[in-house]
């Protein structure tokens, strides 16, 4: 009788233990995104899913607290691409990324106007124009330097030239020009020496031409400019032109070891042939 009272005492236990248990114990952000990719909810339409599966991730990122939760919510406002979300973001900060982050996939600057913090409006001008490869929208940014800069970025990862002539400092519009371009030419008309030294060696990492590495007037710009050359032409009689000595005899040794590998490689590739 004593055993069957022990017995019974315990299930009573544990089954007091398993009542109080927590419904939910996931406050691991890792986990919640986790399950925010792998919740599939049962539905009819696409629109009933889309809707429901938003309302679910969104409770799970309501278990969240703080910064953890706005940012679960960002998260999330990205991956369904609703700016609904974001209302429900209490800090500022993360409600602008919010927002910015959706303007930017969606390449609309009108959103980009429900930003607030300055930095989060210049970004998403930014990556609007980046990601329709249309400057046009760097002309919102009111700051003058940030406007330029704008135009700048989009001029030389979207490769349009016509980008730079909207920017109104000289010398950030020359070089905009001779970087897209891959023309020298257009360092020549920079005022500031060293900048129009730096134009030259940047130009000259794409088009190895030594005689603009001539142009150059800082010894030191001069001779990792004629560097470049030997190392991207695999010719070593272009080291001969650097004036300091351990520069010149790094760039022999460079070179004279891509004149080693590129051998290998092509005894490599005959006994492949003569293998086949």
């Amino acid at each position: 009788m004593k055993q069957i009272l022990f017995v019974l005492t315990g299930v009573l236990f544990l089954s007091a233990c398993i009542a109080r248990e927590p419904a939910t114990t996931t406050t691991s952000m890792n986990v919640v995104f986790t399950d925010l990719k792998n919740m599939t909810p049962q539905s009819t339409t696409l629109q009933e899913t889309s809707t429901e599966t938003t309302t679910i991730n969104r409770r799970m990122c309501d278990q969240l607290d703080g910064l953890n939760r706005d940012q679960c919510l960002v998260e999330l406002a990205s991956d369904v691409n609703d700016t609904n979300v974001c209302t429900r973001i209490v800090t500022p900060l993360w409600r602008d990324t919010c927002y910015r982050r959706i303007a930017v996939s969606n390449g609309d600057e009108g959103l980009c106007k429900v930003v607030n913090n300055s930095f989060e409006v210049i970004e998403c001008y930014k990556g609007v124009a980046l990601m329709k490869k249309d400057p046009t929208a760097c002309n919102i940014i009111d700051s003058l330097t940030h406007r330029d800069t704008c135009f700048y970025t989009v001029a030389l990862q979207a490769k349009i030239p016509w980008a730079c002539e909207h920017i109104k400092s000289n010398s950030s519009k020359f070089r905009c020009l001779a970087f897209v371009e891959e023309n020298a030419s257009y360092c020549g008309l920079i005022d500031e020496n060293e900048t129009a030294d730096l134009c030259y060696s940047r130009v000259v990492e794409k088009t190895l031409d030594k005689q603009t590495c001539d142009k150059i007037k800082n010894t030191i710009i001069k001779d990792k400019c004629y560097a470049t050359v030997a190392v991207g032409k695999t010719e070593k009689t272009y080291c001969r032109n650097i004036e300091n000595a351990t520069m010149k005899r790094d760039c022999y040794d460079t070179v004279e070891e891509r004149i080693k590998n590129e051998q290998k490689l092509m005894e490599g590739m005959k006994l492949n042939t003569t293998a086949s």
